[in-house]
């Protein structure tokens, strides 16, 4: 299923608004410009349809028809104000010309220098209003164009410099406005200032919104159409001039597709640049620019990066922050990025993102890839300060605090951060908390796996510490990280450092081979660690663990191979999955496991137990050959981020046989993983997962079809 921009969002089918979407334009009938558009042309809105042939002989009341051509009883009524005029210069398209090169002109020097228009007749609900303000003649100035009752800044300047022929650009050819209609009507002005310019309206698009509907902008560094944004084919080519628009008109009203590419915050060199999300706005990447539904993109090997790097070859001039999220609310989302190299030694915090003053506001950050981002004090990758995002399925590698605390994320201030199926490699920081730190703030992390990360200061994994700080971790895995001497106490702690009145809980989760320089050495084992804080284990497996809590021991887990093949941790061949005969099978406690409150499997159910693993596999899941020594009943969930999952390479219909009769079903696997495990639920979705690496994505592709072509996968 494609859709278009503007089209409806979420899980619905775009269907024109034909009695309540209206293309309109103002026409002379001689001249440069004269005839209106073809029905095919489908503007800035990307709305094809008919075009409404307004005259200055058409009544000062005129009925409209739809874009299919036929009567709706809507009327469009225009002040006895302006002249309809011809003008020369803008070339383009003849359709372009038709709608841009003629005007309805008014001067300041006019007896009313205020053009009124008013729609009339019109259904309840939400409206996107686009006005074409541009007079090509004198493409300096800026035509005042408002919409009463809009979401928008009001009024809106259009003109302020021309753009290429037959080229869209928001607040020069056109302005946009949302506004929600009660009564039936929208009453629209187009002023002329002796500060800004001459008022010109050359024509009008209104479409109608479904209930829930948002605008879609379109982003691709490839395109070559008009730019509005109104398709892939007419798509935007960077996704700032995406935020721009969206940030004018409301970002609440606005969602933004992202193609794969390379964007930056800036052409420039001003670091100060960022990617600033407005409030309510939702913006996803992953895409090749050729979707109709986000279920078809691949977000893990469809690439799209937003990327700090806009300076020379180091990273000193980098972007300070990629992405900036300022009160943000629960609509917003951030899903399908790579963001990386940020460099914050501004304000030294949140190098790739940050997020700040959205109150109780729980936006959603999902499947994005935080890489190679530094901050000099708080959050080498992340800082939230104030709100309570949910990270969904994000990877942390190689992020890092060169003078202060949390190498990939801190959280800080009021609000609970949920952490969940997130995974941290080979993150540092000088100060506490190598992968994260929770500094007097609440957090929940659950499947997320630490390897290879290092906090100086202490905490290699993750440190919490302060008044009122609870942390609690739920299915992790934390293996091979490295804690220093904590300066203050001489202690470091390899894994889980919670101090100074904390609270931290650990549930249900595997902790083994992290180790500190306590004493002297970088052999010592300390795998959690409690200093003047509160820690409670239960249920949990940490190397080293004597007595306490319930449930625990310091048994070997028995990984896959937790250092991967090179032997060095922090790398993405590092496998903590545990192995088939691993005593960590069916032994936690069911009741540990949280509601589904992130909606990880995206089935609009919050209310289910968490249902997945840390490889989308299910949460709970009976090995029979595993004696039940956890707690609740059959299936027992496992310890740590993975459950053993019994898997046949190649076969994913689960008829036990690899043939053509699985070819179906692995696409659906690749290209939407929830329709997979909805459609086969018997089945495990890492039977594709022909090439080993631990997750299936299009790297397997050639692998499967030499195991279609053999009857089966090595």
């Amino acid at each position: 299923m494609k859709r278009a921009i503007f089209a409806l969002a979420a899980g619905c089918v775009a269907v024109p608004a034909l009695g309540q979407s209206f293309n309109i334009d103002f026409n002379r009938t001689s001249g440069n410009g004269a005839g209106a558009p073809s029905a095919s042309f489908g503007g800035a809105a990307g709305q094809a349809g008919t075009w409404n042939n307004i005259t200055s002989a058409s009544p000062l009341t005129a009925a409209l028809v739809g874009l299919n051509g036929a009567a709706t009883g809507v009327t469009l009524t225009r002040e006895n104000a302006g002249a309809f005029l011809s003008r020369t210069g803008g070339g383009g398209s003849a359709d372009y010309a038709k709608l841009i090169d003629d005007i309805i002109f008014i001067s300041p020097g006019d007896p009313d220098t205020t053009l009124t228009i008013t729609f009339n007749g019109l259904a309840n609900g939400t409206y996107a209003v686009f006005s074409y303000g541009l007079d090509v003649q004198s493409p300096s100035a800026q035509s005042v164009i408002g919409v009463t009752g809009s979401t928008s800044d009001n009024p809106q300047l259009v003109g302020d410099g021309a753009p290429p022929a037959s080229q869209f650009q928001f607040l020069h050819t056109h302005g946009l406005h949302i506004v929600d209609v009660a009564g039936g009507t929208i009453t629209m002005t187009v002023h002329a200032d002796p500060f800004v310019g001459n008022g010109v309206i050359s024509g009008i698009q209104l479409k109608q919104l479904g209930s829930g509907e948002r605008l879609r902008f379109y982003v691709n560094d490839n395109a070559s159409g008009d730019f509005s944004g109104s398709s892939w084919a007419n798509a935007m080519a960077n996704p700032q001039d995406a935020l721009t628009a969206a940030t004018d008109i409301g970002g609440g009203d606005v969602e933004v597709w992202v193609a794969n590419g390379f964007y930056r915050p800036t052409t420039g060199t001003n670091r100060s640049e960022t990617f600033n999300i407005p409030t309510g706005l939702k913006m996803f990447g992953g895409f090749d620019g050729t979707e109709a539904s986000r279920d078809e993109r691949a977000p893990g090997a469809t690439l799209t990066y937003l990327n700090g790097g806009i300076g020379a070859s180091t990273d000193v001039d980098n972007s300070y922050t990629v992405v900036t999220m300022q009160s943000p609310n629960s609509q917003n989302e951030l899903d399908g990025f790579y963001i990386v190299n940020g460099h914050n030694n501004d304000d030294g915090k949140g190098g790739g993102l940050k997020i700040i003053d959205g109150g109780g506001a729980v936006p959603n950050i999902r499947w994005c890839n935080f890489s190679h981002n530094t901050a000099s004090i708080e959050g080498g990758a992340v800082y939230c300060q104030n709100t309570q995002p949910n990270l969904i399925s994000c990877l942390f590698f190689e992020n890092e605090c060169n003078n202060g605390e949390g190498g990939a994320l801190v959280h800080s201030g009021t609000g609970l951060m949920d952490v969940w199926n997130c995974r941290f490699l080979g993150n540092s920081s000088i100060g506490y908390g190598g992968a994260a730190a929770f500094p007097f703030s609440d957090a929940r992390l659950v499947n997320c796996t630490f390897s290879g990360n290092s906090g100086n200061g202490g905490g290699g994994a993750v440190a919490s510490y302060g008044s009122g700080s609870t942390v609690t971790y739920v299915n992790c895995t934390v293996a091979n990280n490295y804690g220093g001497a904590d300066t203050f106490n001489a202690q470091g702690c390899g894994g889980l450092l919670v101090r100074s009145s904390g609270v931290a809980n650990v549930r249900n989760c595997i902790v083994w081979d992290n180790y500190d320089n306590h004493a002297g050495t970088d052999a010592e084992e300390e795998n959690v660690d409690s200093q003047s804080g509160t820690l409670s284990v239960n249920y949990s497996t940490i190397e080293t663990w004597s007595s306490g809590g319930t449930g625990n021991n310091a048994t070997n887990p028995l990984f896959v191979n937790a250092l991967g093949a090179d032997g060095v941790a922090g790398n993405f061949d590092d496998n903590v999955r545990i192995a088939g005969n691993s005593p960590m099978i069916d032994s936690a406690n069911n009741s540990n496991l949280p509601g589904d409150i992130v909606d990880i499997d995206q089935d609009g159910n919050f209310a289910e137990s968490c249902p997945l693993d840390m490889d989308r596999n299910a949460r709970r899941q009976d090995v029979t050959t595993a004696a039940d020594t956890g707690s609740g009943s059959a299936p027992m969930v496992d310890r740590g981020a993975f459950e053993v999952v019994t898997i046949t390479l190649g076969d994913m219909n689960c008829d036990g046989e690899v043939n053509n009769f699985d070819i179906d079903p692995f696409v659906m696997a690749l290209t939407s993983p929830s329709a997979y495990n909805a459609a086969y639920p018997d089945c495990n979705i890492l039977n594709g997962d022909v090439n080993g690496d631990g997750v299936l994505n299009n790297f397997d592709i050639d692998t499967f079809v030499g195991c279609i072509t053999t009857g089966g996968c090595l």
